[in-house]
């Protein structure tokens, strides 16, 4: 199994003594990057994705009530069961989802059929994403690798996944570029990243109100226009942006600003029509395809 040190050193990267500058991006768009690939690999196996979900009881990670928790927590995203069902129908069907974490959307997406593979930079998410697809008789293989260096050979798949991940890497564009390498002609990449002129983004830049999880935020966050995304993905063909949005839980954060979030914003989201909130939905989800070769 591979430690950070041995993944690829990331190009595009200068270093400076107070912070770490990524230097390839789109306009405006390395707002929050002060970390690096180490540190990005340290905070994601300190803090498995989803399990900001839990709550407060305690419960045993990897136990059949944990992977229950962490199924309930998919509720929070209505829209993906209807992206699944679209994934699922796509020629070929052989997926990669980079950034599986502890392996939701990769049992969802086996549950639909598809020959998928799943790979995470925190080897405890590997771990846990094997115990998950067992624990509901589901097959994936689960790999751990860098999305900014792909251990796969050019155009492999038909299908390219990830949710909320490759905005936390280093050196997007290379993410981006692996992306449509490993994709086959013809095949559909389906990226999910966070929108920057979003609701929740806004509340949680008033609220001083961390993105990720309440005790600390990852190291790299980026926010993204939809020109900034068309611009990172400009070689993909027929390229769709849409929003998407999730109903907002309370925060855990005390005082005044998480009093007026919980007692205020939460209920009156709920009575927000679809047509005024999903514009400014913190998801943004890219759906483009790879050029076929002349």
């Amino acid at each position: 199994m591979m430690t950070p040190s041995n993944f690829r050193e990331t190009p595009g990267i200068e270093k400076r003594d107070d912070a770490t500058v990524v230097s390839e991006l789109p306009p405006d768009s390395n707002n929050g990057v002060n970390g690096e690939l180490e540190q990005v690999v340290d905070y994601w196996n300190a803090h498995l994705n989803s399990t900001q979900f839990l709550g407060d009881s305690p419960i045993e990670e990897g136990s059949p009530e944990f992977f229950a928790e962490i199924e309930a927590g998919f509720e929070r995203f209505p829209y993906k069961a209807g992206l699944f069902d679209h994934i699922a129908q796509l020629p070929g069907g052989k997926l990669l989802e980079i950034g599986c974490g502890l392996g939701n959307d990769l049992c969802q997406i086996a549950r639909r059929g598809l020959d998928a593979t799943g790979i995470d930079i925190a080897p405890r998410a590997v771990e846990l994403a094997q115990q998950h697809l067992a624990s509901r008789d589901l097959k994936a293989t689960v790999m751990r690798a860098n999305c900014e260096d792909l251990p796969f050979a050019s155009d492999s798949f038909d299908i390219v996944y990830s949710s909320g991940v490759i905005q936390h890497t280093p050196n997007i564009k290379a993410a981006a570029a692996e992306i449509l390498r490993v994709l086959r002609p013809g095949g559909t990449l389906v990226i999910i990243l966070y929108h920057r002129y979003s609701w929740f983004n806004l509340l949680s830049k008033l609220t001083r109100t961390n993105v990720e999880f309440a005790d600390a935020d990852a190291p790299i966050i980026r926010t993204f226009s939809k020109g900034q995304l068309r611009q990172l993905f400009r070689t993909a063909t027929d390229l769709k942006i849409t929003m998407e949005h999730f109903r907002p839980s309370p925060t855990v954060r005390k005082g005044a600003l998480g009093a007026l979030f919980n007692r205020v914003f939460v209920p009156c989201y709920g009575f927000m029509p679809e047509c005024v909130i999903r514009p400014f939905g913190w998801h943004a989800v890219v759906i483009g395809n790879k050029a076929h070769t002349k």
